[in-house]
């Protein structure tokens, strides 16, 4: 048998007098929140852990897919075919705006039409 703190036992009454408190069936509480509380997480959280809450449900794969999209990108000589189509497809793919596009690049200036093929990308123009 466990020990009941007065934090648990305040909660469970709380749960007890307004049931929609109660867990359910494992369903999480933060899913109840409003959308747009739910895309302002989204946007905030760094790249990789915005794209990884498309495996909590479906439901967070929308909302990732209309949260706008900081991209933080870094082309390098070695990789610049890889990274330049890689860049490309993010943005080509991606239906919501850009918030934040940030390229960083060790190539020369002979390979600044790269740079600029990226920025001038249709995705960048959305409002």
């Amino acid at each position: 048998m466990g020990v009941v703190t007065r934090a648990k036992k305040r909660m469970l009454d709380e749960e007890s007098s307004n049931p929609q408190l109660a867990p359910r069936g494992g369903e999480d509480l933060i899913s109840c929140l409003p959308d747009d509380f739910l895309i302002s997480i989204i946007t905030i959280l760094p790249g990789k852990d915005a794209a990884r809450t498309q495996m909590l449900s479906w439901w967070w794969r929308l909302l990732w897919k209309s949260a706008p999209l900081n991209l933080e990108a870094m082309v390098d000589s070695s990789t610049m075919g890889k990274d330049v189509i890689t860049i490309d497809t993010v943005l080509q793919a991606y239906r919501g705006r850009v918030r934040r596009f940030s390229l960083s690049w060790t190539l020369d200036y002979n390979h600044f039409f790269i740079v600029d093929y990226l920025l001038g990308s249709p995705q960048l123009c959305k409002f």
